[in-house]
Parts: structure tokens; C-alpha cells; sequence
């Protein structure tokens, strides 16, 4: 009779082990940083893609600085927008267009050197008036959130 019961038991086993669904992690959930970030652009007719990582994030309950090199893009005549594209799609996009003088201070509240710019489907419309424009770049996702840097030069300005 043990012998019975034990071989039940054992077949259970065995059959709860197979039955049983193995959830495997999103892609999403997988990451240990966040996704880079992509600007496309066409300079002279030819296509460009630059690479930019992120500066900052808060990602899987753990704040992260990396302050990597700032890109750069001078604006030329045909340049009048660029397309912004991630390695993951984020949930959300928030762009800032941030004055040279509060760069680092985008906390501040509305109306303290910050002006919000438009995007419609991740394309960038780039300004005309001459200067020097920093731009940062939050995305979010469900595992948080990641800041990316780049500037974009207009006329004969130079970059910082």
C-alpha cells in the first residue's frame, strides 16, 4: 500500500512539474539599463543615425549617472527636424527644451527658463532663431524613467 501512495505521489509530481507554465521576463523587465536613445537625421540627402546613452535614470529601484559625452548636431539649412527613436519603445516621452543657463537645473518650475516643445510621433521640429539649444529627454517606462542630453547648434554659435 506505502508503495502505492509513493508512486501516486510521485506521479503528481512529475505531472505538476509539467503542467506547471514558466512566465519568462518581457524583454522590458530583463534590462538592467535603459534603452539608448536614437536621433535620425539627413544632412546633404544622406541619412544619419547618432547614438546617445542615457545621462541619468532611476531604472529597477536604483538611481544611475553616467553623464556620458553630449552629441552635438549643428543645424545646417536642410536640417529642420530629427526623428527620435529608442532601442525599447518608452510608455511615455517627455521633451524639454532647456536655456543654456538651466541646463542642469530642469526642476524648476514652469516658467523658470523651461519651455516645453512640441513633438508629434517623436519627430523634433529644430528652431531657426541663432543660438545654442540643450535639449534633454525624458522616457519612461514600467521599470522607470531615463534622461538623455543633446544639442543642437542654430547658425554660427558655437557649442559649449
Amino acid at each position: 500500500m506505502k508503495k502505492i501512495i509513493c508512486a501516486v505521489i510521485l506521479l503528481l509530481g512529475f505531472a505538476g512539474c509539467t503542467a506547471t507554465q514558466i512566465n519568462e521576463p518581457t524583454e522590458t523587465t530583463q534590462r538592467r539599463e535603459p534603452p539608448k536613445m536614437f536621433l535620425d537625421y539627413s544632412v546633404g540627402g544622406e541619412a544619419v543615425r547618432e547614438t546617445v546613452g542615457y545621462a541619468s535614470a532611476a531604472w529597477n529601484h536604483s538611481e544611475r549617472d553616467t553623464f556620458p559625452a553630449r552629441l552635438s548636431i549643428k543645424k545646417t539649412e536642410n536640417l529642420e527636424e530629427i526623428k527620435i527613436s529608442f532601442e525599447l519603445a518608452p510608455d511615455s516621452i517627455e521633451e524639454i527644451r532647456v536655456n543654456k543657463e538651466t541646463a542642469f537645473h530642469f526642476l524648476r518650475p514652469a516658467g523658470a527658463g523651461l519651455e516645453r516643445v512640441t513633438v508629434s510621433e517623436y519627430v523634433l521640429v529644430l528652431p531657426d532663431e541663432e543660438g545654442v539649444y540643450d535639449y534633454m529627454v525624458r522616457a519612461n517606462w514600467p521599470q522607470g524613467r531615463a534622461d538623455y542630453f543633446f544639442t543642437v547648434v542654430v547658425g554660427s554659435k558655437e557649442a559649449p
